[in-house]
C-alpha cells in the first residue's frame, strides 16, 4: 500500500486480510486509520474466505445472529470512518462474536 501521507507499507502473510491487518497495526501506532471494510470493527473473514477467496472477503458480524453469504463485502471498499477500529479492537469483536449464541434470524429493517 502506498500513500504520499504515509509511504509505502507492505507486510507478508498468508492471506491478504492478515496482510492487511499487519500494515493496519503498524499505522494503528502513529494513529492513522484506513476506511476500508477490512477495518470495520464488525468485519472478519471466515476460514473458508480465507483459504478459497485468499482474504479479499469478509462477513459483516452482528452479536448473535450467523453470518451468511449475503453478509459478505470486499475487503477494501471504502467504509465510514465512524466504523473503523484498530485491529486489537476488531479481533476483541470477533471473540465477542465467536462466543455469543447465534440465531438465523436477519434483523427487520
Amino acid at each position: 500500500m502506498a500513500a504520499p501521507e504515509i509511504g509505502a507499507q507492505t507486510a507478508e502473510a498468508s492471506d491478504v486480510f492478515e496482510c492487511l491487518c499487519r500494515v493496519r497495526t503498524q499505522l494503528d501506532r502513529e494513529g492513522i486509520r484506513l476506511c476500508c471494510n477490512g477495518a470495520r470493527l464488525n468485519v472478519w473473514p471466515s476460514g473458508m474466505a480465507r483459504d478459497m477467496g485468499g482474504g479479499l472477503k469478509a462477513y459483516v458480524l452482528q452479536v448473535g445472529r450467523r453470518a451468511s453469504i449475503d453478509d459478505l463485502v470486499d475487503i477494501f471498499d471504502s467504509a465510514p470512518i465512524e466504523d473503523i477500529a484498530t485491529v486489537a479492537e476488531q479481533r476483541r469483536f470477533t471473540e465477542k462474536w465467536l462466543a455469543a449464541p447465534k440465531s438465523m434470524d436477519r434483523p427487520k429493517d
